[in-house]
């Protein structure tokens, strides 16, 4: 673990477990009395800091069936090195307003596979990019059926995952303006981020395929890129609020639900290899 201050801590581990814990006031507790005490047995990583400009790593490379969680209340903690999002500009651009009905079901706002083909082709040709920088608060897992968790609440923070062996779940809760959560995976994995704030980043790659993705975020001026690779992904994406953005690239058999509330909002869409027969639905109001 490394931080910027990490004052009046505690350090203890048991029987294999790891707890890590800015020792502030009663109240610092919750996250659901921090996960019940983070309990477990075995390769278990709990770390809860309270405060300012801290930061946090967590290493369980080596390890299988692993867990880690991580409970941050503060402002500015993890921040400095995960960089911008860069190019976005993908082939498949839906703007507010193109709910398009050009199969006529009836449903406005709503946009099936059909009518996003016939509004805006099927040929591929974006570049969705941001893998840069990274680090950050980070939990790095390389092993199999790994579990990591982040709550974080607060202003600036950012929070990377890594998990590249497959078979692994991130869960990524941050409240507060101005963050960022990351998820990279490698293959038969899920990741689920819920965002609330404004000027926030929600980013997920990955690859390996057979890989399940759910991001939700509320109120204005934040962005979701998601990508996919080698096929039979899935994905759910979803933000309420204005001046929002999904950037989105599948590649092989997969779906998404894409779903958007508010205005000044933009997605933009890239479904290769599979993208005929993929299927997509996406409703903007």
């Amino acid at each position: 673990m490394t931080g910027k201050k990490l004052a009046k801590g505690f350090l203890g581990m048991t029987a294999g477990v790891l707890a890590i814990a800015a020792a502030s006031s009663a109240s610092a507790q919750s996250y659901a009395d921090f996960q019940a005490g983070c309990a477990g047995t075995a390769n278990v990583a709990c770390v809860a800091q309270i405060g300012e400009n801290n930061n946090v790593s967590i290493d369980q490379v080596g390890a299988t069936k692993s867990r880690a969680t991580v409970y941050v209340r503060g402002d500015g903690n993890g921040t400095g090195m995960i960089a911008g999002v860069g190019p976005v500009a993908l082939s498949k651009v839906v703007r507010s307003g193109a709910g398009l009905d050009l199969d006529n079901d009836g449903v406005p706002g709503y946009m099936d596979g059909n009518d996003f083909k016939k509004s805006v082709g099927a040929t591929p040709a974006g570049s969705l990019t941001m893998q840069t920088g990274l680090k950050s608060g980070v939990i790095a897992q390389g092993g199999t059926n790994n579990k990591a968790a982040v709550y974080i609440v607060g202003d600036q923070n950012d929070f990377h995952v890594s998990q590249l062996s497959g078979n692994n779940s991130a869960e990524q809760t941050i409240l507060g303006n101005g963050n960022a959560a990351i998820a990279l995976q490698g293959g038969a994995d899920t990741a689920s981020q819920t965002v609330t704030g404004s000027n926030n980043l929600s980013y997920v790659s990955q690859s390996g395929g057979n890989n399940w993705a759910k991001t939700f975020q509320t109120a204005s001026s934040s962005e979701i890129l998601l990508e996919q690779k080698n096929g039979n992904n899935a994905a759910d994406l979803s933000q309420v609020g204005s001046d929002n953005s999904i950037a989105l690239r599948q590649t092989g058999g997969v779906s998404a639900s894409i779903s958007q509330f508010g205005s000044g909002k933009s997605i933009a869409v890239e479904q290769s290899a599979g993208f005929l027969s993929s299927g997509i639905v996406i409703t903007q109001f």
